[in-house]
């Protein structure tokens, strides 16, 4: 499975929009171009961007410039930070990630994702206020605090870092201590890919669970029918994950 899974879905002129996108942004260029598509395709394609490229961490909105008589679109971005603040950020994440990565070289895949899975957990407090970079991996890997997405997209850069395939899934769910009478809210988590079979991993929901140095393990490689119990509709097809991987994994 490539890396960049959602962009491999896509046609050859949204895969092209997608590349122009990553090239600009990662440039932190002030305007540049990509094939002309409609304004909600666009966005949707930005996000897209976003889940195939974790260090696309420092762009807010885009905003469109459409010419009547141009085959391509103008996009100008806001960014949250300056270019040499960014890339300095790029190199703090990249050394960071060595670091803490390092005592895993060599591992299997399994426990390699298991080491991402329990790293996460104990060093990452759930930001209540929800701050900005706590969507994107700066919240995890800068600040220690993250909400579901920024988990989600911190486990997928780690797992890459270790080789094992990995995607971030967007739709709704639950919160497993508060499932009572609560209606669904946005979410993020993840899909492994091992042994070529896809098993589904919510990071947040198992720190949510966890207990002092007692690891939750509910949501770790497990299956759509048991993510069903809190977990909701998803945002683009993911593949079906149908089996639980056993091996005493629990709360």
């Amino acid at each position: 499975m490539s890396r960049f899974y959602y962009e491999e879905k896509l046609s050859q002129t949204e895969r092209e929009v997608i590349r122009s996108l990553k090239r600009g942004l990662s440039s932190c260029e002030r305007e540049f171009s990509v094939p002309r598509l409609d304004t909600r395709r666009l966005g949707e394609l930005y996000e897209i961007a976003k889940l195939d490229d974790e260090y696309l961490f420092h762009v807010g909105r885009l905003s469109f410039r459409y010419d009547d008589r141009a085959s391509s679109v103008t996009v100008r971005p806001e960014y949250s930070m300056k270019k040499q603040e960014y890339e300095n950020t790029v190199e703090i994440i990249k050394k960071r990630l060595k670091k803490i990565l390092a005592p895993a070289e060599g591992f299997s895949p399994l426990e390699a994702e298991r080491f991402i899975h329990d790293y996460i957990v104990k060093n990452v407090k759930y930001d209540m206020e929800t701050k900005v970079y706590s969507h994107e991996v700066t919240g995890p890997l800068c600040h220690g605090v993250g909400v579901c997405e920024g988990m989600a997209k911190t486990f997928r850069l780690m797992c890459g870092e270790l080789g094992v395939e990995c995607i971030v899934v967007t739709g709704v769910g639950v919160p497993p201590e508060r499932a009572t009478g609560k209606k669904s809210e946005r979410h993020a988590w993840n899909i492994v890919f091992l042994d070529g079979s896809p098993y589904a991993v919510d990071v947040t929901f198992d720190a949510s669970l966890s207990k002092g140095a007692k690891i939750c393990y509910r949501y770790f490689n497990t299956s759509d029918g048991v993510m069903a119990e809190s977990h909701g509709d998803v945002d683009r097809p993911v593949p079906k994950c149908q089996s639980v991987m056993t091996g005493g994994y629990k709360c």
